[in-house]
């Protein structure tokens, strides 16, 4: 499979007309499906609640649908936006917990599957919102997804001023233009399709956001020169140190053929210092 990106340049949390700025050429993605590729122990639980509470669906009419997460003792917690890769989606919602299905191993199926580090069940709320029958979020104007995450604050009650970005594949690139509204304090990319150069507009924007790059050098989906290239550029304005990039020499999850290599965004949603990362960057 083969797939580009293109960048739709945000500002004041507003999406700009796509033939106003299209940056790059993505041609259109095609549907992938993990729910049969990803194996089963990657995780190995029935259960479809944590210990420390629970995933609810809450749904709002202007947008989007999502499974959310809050933490039993915590006042206004900082918000983890979680976004999903392309997929079917065309189960319920609740297909974003299975412990088997195409988004399994980010956020919302450690939490329903209680193997989410603690680093995240003590301190985060957590959404994941879900592009139901859509391949992707890219099928939408971003912004639906940031009248989404308002709401989300809302309802759930979060810390405003601290709010988290975790994407992944399809998922992280969105998250990279979401990130040029500043309103998110660090954002976790995990095997981004973003191929081409960030405008300087952007990376203006971008030069005082966090930032942790993860991606696999056998990434059979997004090669990693994507995610080389796109860290050298977020280092080139701000302070470079708030920039990190994990690069794997080799599929830290040890997927199969058809997807080798595109597991990052497991391996940096069941890592403990990923949270202690982005407690790091809360304003107290």
């Amino acid at each position: 499979m083969r797939v580009s990106s293109c960048f739709w340049f945000l500002i004041s949390a507003r999406v700009l007309p796509t033939e106003a700025l299209v940056l790059l050429r993505r041609d259109q993605l095609l549907s992938l499906s993990l729910k049969s590729l990803f194996p089963s122990v990657l995780i190995s639980s029935s259960s479809s609640t944590s210990s420390e509470g629970q995933l609810d669906e809450i749904v709002d009419p202007a947008s989007y649908s999502g499974l959310a997460y809050v933490p039993n003792k915590n006042d206004k917690p900082p918000l983890l936006v979680v976004l999903h890769g392309a997929g079917e989606n065309t189960l319920p919602i609740s297909n974003l917990a299975s412990i088997t299905g195409e988004h399994a191993g980010l956020p919302p199926s450690l939490i329903a599957s209680a193997r989410a580090p603690r680093e995240l069940l003590d301190n985060f709320a957590v959404v994941a919102p879900y592009s139901a029958k859509k391949v992707s979020f890219y099928e939408d104007p971003r912004s639906r997804l940031l009248s989404f995450i308002t709401y989300a604050q809302k309802e759930l009650g979060t810390d405003p001023l601290n709010t988290f970005l975790l994407g992944f594949s399809d998922g992280a690139t969105v998250a990279l233009e979401l990130a040029t509204t500043k309103r998110f304090r660090a954002v976790v990319l995990c095997s981004s399709g973003f191929s081409g150069s960030l405008p300087q507009a952007a990376l203006d924007l971008l030069q005082t956001t966090s930032f942790w790059v993860f991606h696999s050098a056998d990434d059979v989906i997004f090669p990693p020169t994507s995610s080389d290239r796109l860290v050298q550029s977020l280092k080139s304005v701000g302070d470079p140190d708030r920039v990190k990039y994990t690069r794997f020499e080799r599929d830290p999850e040890d997927l199969p053929a058809r997807v080798r290599g595109h597991s990052t965004g497991i391996t940096a949603s069941k890592t403990p210092a990923t949270y202690k990362w982005l407690l790091s960057n809360m304003i107290i």
